[in-house]
């Protein structure tokens, strides 16, 4: 399980309705006399009622179709010091709001573990554990689909795939994802599916690690937040972008075969405060308007950033892309690389390329390929070191970085990345260290001391609920939150 204080359910509580792994619908609910079939207790819940699941593997597939509201969620969650295990199946949520899945672990399901259908509202999935889930080609772990959904959250969850899954697998169509919100409906903007927050999770193995969008509805605004994650060994990419308007901030993506962030559709996403180690292509851009700020991306296989005009799904090429204040380390001693690079600025892309700090071996940057040349590229005040070849808007200078041999790039000039991301923390099997790593972001990002061990309900849902409040929604004297209509 993740690293979260697991509550403790009353058995005198009367809103606690009881269940332990069985078959039927025998036993009234109470602790001493539980439901045996998880999807009767969870029948029976009504707004802020608590289904607590006793330890135990519950096996088939499960439906959820109740709703919480605002002030009086629904919470489903493993209760006791063991494992309340749901085994080689999956749980549908539809049409659901104000739910709450908590401490839970989905075992060998083969296609997916948790499927959110619909207009699925402010629900919150925190401290579960995937563990050998999506063992099959283009199945996704955690599922996001159909439309209208909005500011649903997964928060501090554990993806583990096996070793090798999906590696061989070149096709993007077929590689297994970890976590994947769709558009929703592309003819009806009213129903898109937005802001999504996905957060604190530490994902392994997948073929994708987290993918949002699936056809591409590039001139659309989703407002999604995929943010302090660490993701690690995927064979295609770690972060897939196929919408627009997505905050992808203080990730640690390590050992991705394709690129650690790929913004493959879309317009006016913000890439900040990365840390990227390992991958083939660090940041990989298309489509105008986005923003590349303060990352610290580390001995790519290929270039650190790539400006592409490739365009895949009928994106545009780049254009308009701020880079500015990211560390790009361009080799580790003994990497067997062809073509060392920090920014690959392709032909029919713009630019703006400043402050940036490139070191190691290899060329800061090149512009174009033969007779095409970019629409219009600046790059202006930036500084390289360490080795790296010359090139007009990078000066030259010797930077003090704290400790390389350990993976520290802070480093004593106004250049290149500051802060957690520059400075490294301790790596474990190619994956970050949680803890340490939520020290860090604590000290980044300004978190609240304790804010992992408080309940869930003090958490994420004052989050959603603000989101949803943000679109001009009423909270009535029954707790339930009434939004307008939808509207372009």
């Amino acid at each position: 399980m993740t690293n979260s204080t697991r509550s403790v359910f009353s058995s005198d509580d009367p809103s606690i309705v009881w269940a332990c792994p069985g078959g039927g619908a025998k036993g009234c609910g109470t602790r001493d006399d539980p439901f045996t079939s998880v999807s009767h207790a969870i029948s029976r819940a009504r707004p802020g009622s608590t289904v607590a699941l006793l330890n135990g593997r519950y096996r088939g597939d499960v439906t959820v179709q109740v709703s919480g509201t605002v002030e009086r969620p629904i919470r489903i969650a493993g209760a006791g010091d063991g494992v309340a295990e749901i085994f080689e199946g999956c749980w549908y949520f539809y049409d659901t709001s104000d739910l709450i899945l908590s401490d839970l672990v989905f075992r060998n399901s083969p296609h997916g573990a948790v499927s959110v259908v619909g207009a699925c509202r402010r629900n919150s999935f925190r401290s579960l554990h995937f563990a050998n889930c999506s063992t099959r080609e283009g199945s996704c772990t955690m599922f996001f689909g159909g439309s209208g959904a909005r500011c649903n959250i997964v928060e501090e969850c554990v993806f583990e795939a096996a070793p090798g899954n999906g590696k061989t697998v070149t096709d993007v169509r077929q590689q297994t994802i970890g976590i994947m919100v769709s558009e929703g409906d592309p003819a009806d903007r009213r129903t898109l599916n937005r802001d999504h927050v996905f957060r604190r999770n530490t994902i392994r193995n997948y073929g994708c690690g987290v993918l949002i969008g699936s056809r591409g509805s590039g001139d659309t605004l989703h407002g999604h937040i995929v943010e302090n994650n660490s993701i690690a060994d995927c064979a295609g990419d770690g972060i897939r972008v196929k919408c627009g308007d997505t905050m992808l901030r203080a990730n640690v993506v390590a050992g991705c075969r394709g690129s650690a962030i790929a913004l493959s559709l879309g317009e006016s996403s913000t890439i900040a405060d990365n840390r990227i180690e390992r991958c083939t292509t660090g940041i990989r851009v298309l489509g105008p308007g986005h923003t590349l700020r303060n990352n610290c991306i580390l001995s790519c296989l290929r270039e650190s950033v790539r400006i592409a005009a490739d365009a895949e799904d009928g994106a545009a090429p780049a254009s308009n892309i701020i880079l500015e204040n990211n560390t790009c380390v361009q080799a580790e001693p003994g990497m067997d690389m062809r073509e060392p690079m920090g920014i690959r600025i392709e032909p029919g892309t713009s630019c703006v390329v400043r402050r940036n700090l490139f070191a190691g071996r290899g060329m800061p940057y090149a512009v174009g390929a033969g007779s095409r040349a970019p629409r219009a590229v600046l790059v202006k005040d930036n500084l390289h070191s360490g080795g790296s070849s010359a090139a007009e808007g990078c000066a030259a200078g010797e930077v003090s970085f704290a400790d390389p041999d350990a993976d520290n790039y802070e480093n004593d000039s106004a250049y290149g990345a500051h802060g957690w991301m520059a400075r490294g923390r301790q790596m474990i099997a190619g994956c970050a260290d949680t803890e340490g790593y939520r020290e860090a972001e604590m000290e980044h990002a300004g978190s609240r001391p304790g804010v992992a061990d408080a309940l869930v309900q003090d958490i994420d849902r004052r989050e959603l609920l603000t989101r949803s409040m943000f679109y001009g929604g009423e909270i009535d004297a029954g707790g339930n939150l009434h939004e307008p209509p939808d509207s372009d």
